[in-house]
């Protein structure tokens, strides 16, 4: 697998305030589970997004999501 695509600045913050589901299973995140993207982190290389999930029972961490992990793991909703 080669180098993880980042996000570009206008690409990351065209997902700000998006409602995500999770499509895969993640640590401490069900599938189904659904959450907002709540802030953009830069890196020299591009940007990744912050997921804060919805789950009533044992909150889990938010999550960053790079370009990549972001298309496989969640969906648009």
């Amino acid at each position: 697998m080669g180098p993880m695509a980042l996000f570009s600045k206008p690409e990351a913050e065209a997902k700000l305030h998006k409602t995500v589901r999770a499509r895969m299973p993640l640590r401490g995140v069900p599938v189904g589970t659904t959450g907002k993207v709540v802030r953009v982190e830069e890196s020299p290389d591009g940007c990744s997004v912050v997921v804060v999930w919805d789950s009533p029972a044992s909150t889990p961490r938010p999550s960053l999501f790079s370009k990549d992990f972001y298309a496989l793991y969640l969906e648009e909703v």
